[in-house]
């Protein structure tokens, strides 16, 4: 009998794998119209499994000059903002701003 083992690496991947396909699945419901219920919940999950807080997110708006590639938002939650940019390889970079 074979024991298959998990990966760290596979773990880690998780959150961001989910935070994609719920941009993804956001954007096709009706796109940047349905901001506030699609991609700042997925985004504001994707922050608090780094650590920081954030129970209710106010909007997530796209930054214009980030690469096609690694989209990068800005969430606004009631305990402060963040600057989230989303890579398709690894966890989602969060820096807190203001």
């Amino acid at each position: 009998m074979i024991a298959w083992k998990r990966t760290p690496s596979r773990s880690r991947l998780l959150p961001a794998a989910f935070a994609m396909i719920g941009l993804c699945a956001a954007f096709a419901w009706g796109g940047v119209a349905h901001a506030q219920e699609g991609p700042a919940e997925v985004l504001a999950a994707a922050v608090r499994t780094q650590g920081f807080p954030c129970d209710k997110p106010l909007s997530a708006e796209r930054e214009g000059q980030a690469a096609a590639d690694q989209p990068v938002w800005i969430l606004r939650c009631d305990t402060g903002a963040y600057r989230v940019r989303l890579s398709a390889n690894r966890t989602a970079q969060v820096e807190r701003i203001q």
